[in-house]
């Protein structure tokens, strides 16, 4: 059924749609509250909840794919080496972007020198994930997604030994079980009264929450695996399945508890946009592999950690020369942050391949890797 030795085109276009959903949901600022074009953006377009949601749960699937053999029986050095991978898929990419915001945040540093350069050591450790939103969002308010994978990658070992045990014992069965408790539990938590800063913790950027989302990609591929669904029944699916994802995106948060709309809520839908395009046999794969998608794939990591910097200078920009909600130079202003974004991700993956001189013979390693 699969072709695992392939590089997954269209998991590498649909990462750079992904992080277009948090790129739009910051640059809806621009158009201020009232603009037509703004509102649209931020109801139909920017969905940050979504984008981050959908990384993660592919990274789990994809490490899963990647790993699940690997991890039955490791030795220590293995497992630090395989950290020490991890870590070279990113880091330099995400020291650069933590960097770039550091003149952004230097009227704080020099008010409080001691409180914000403590926050910045805290960020550069990649620690910032079980803190509180006040150092998580510091300096680069993206970066903590990093910080939870990061976190996630440290247990994923065992992660994947787990729910390989669900499937050995369980089979198909145990699977489909594990899936909706993940999902039925967790939702039913989401009704409880919490609020403030604790609920976006709890429901958005802590790492014990997103582990579930990393572990419910990994169960995603062990049930295609184990099913060995027809890839043309599968590939059948692909128009009606990302309907019904671009439907969700676009009315979810309308009818969504409050808690779910950071990202938990769209967890089904976004595990079947998954499975319909494991094996790329449908027509909207073919175009997801045209070369200027899979370019963008491949820089939606800087993508999404490089454009926070641009967005905020940006604003900073149109709110003192009160331009902020005019539509034609909020729209000019997205489309500057946007090539700048680029061209910057772009950047700083050379910057990142130089340093640590990777040379990859699989292409599939680096979708892995981000």
């Amino acid at each position: 059924m699969a072709q695992e030795q392939n590089f997954n085109k269209s998991f590498n276009a649909l990462r750079f749609f992904a992080m277009m959903l948090v790129f739009f949901a910051h640059c809806q600022s621009f158009f201020g509250q009232t603009s037509i074009a703004g509102n649209f953006i931020w109801k139909s377009l920017g969905n940050a909840g979504v984008g981050v949601s959908f990384f993660v749960l592919l990274s789990g699937f994809m490490i899963a794919m990647k790993y699940i053999d690997f991890f039955q029986n490791f030795s220590r050095e293995e497992y630090f080496g395989y950290i020490k991978k991890r870590l070279k898929s990113f880091y330099i990419v995400y020291l650069i972007s933590i960097l770039i915001n550091v003149p952004f945040m230097w009227q704080y540093i020099l008010e409080q020198p001691l409180i914000n350069l403590t926050k910045l050591i805290l960020q550069l450790s990649l620690v910032q994930a079980v803190l509180p939103m006040s150092v998580a969002w510091a300096y680069n308010s993206c970066a903590w997604t990093l910080s939870s994978l990061f976190l996630i990658y440290l247990v994923s070992p065992w992660v994947i030994q787990l729910v390989a045990t669900i499937e050995e014992k369980w089979q198909v069965r145990g699977i489909l079980i594990s899936l909706a408790m993940l999902w039925g539990v967790f939702s039913a938590f989401s009704f409880l009264p919490v609020y403030g800063n604790l609920a976006q913790y709890l429901f958005y950027y802590s790492p014990f929450y997103r582990i579930l989302e990393f572990s419910s990609g990994a169960l995603l591929y062990l049930f295609l695996m184990k099913t060995q669904m027809s890839s043309r029944l599968l590939g059948k699916m692909e128009i009606p399945i990302c309907i019904a994802v671009l439907i969700f995106i676009s009315y979810g948060p309308s009818f969504l508890p409050t808690h779910l709309k950071m990202g938990w809520g769209y967890v089904p839908i976004l595990l079947c946009l998954i499975a319909v395009f494991y094996n790329q046999q449908g027509i909207i794969s073919k175009f997801l592999s045209n070369p200027f998608l899979q370019k963008m794939g491949s820089l939606s990591l800087g993508f999404y950690l490089m454009h926070y910097a641009f967005t905020k200078c940006c604003y900073e920009i149109l709110e003192n020369f009160d331009l902020k909600g005019n539509t034609w130079i909020a729209l000019t202003a997205l489309v500057i942050v946007w090539v700048l974004s680029v061209a910057s991700a772009a950047i700083v993956q050379k910057i990142n391949r130089m340093f640590f001189q990777l040379k990859r013979e699989n292409p599939r390693e680096e979708l892995c890797d981000s």
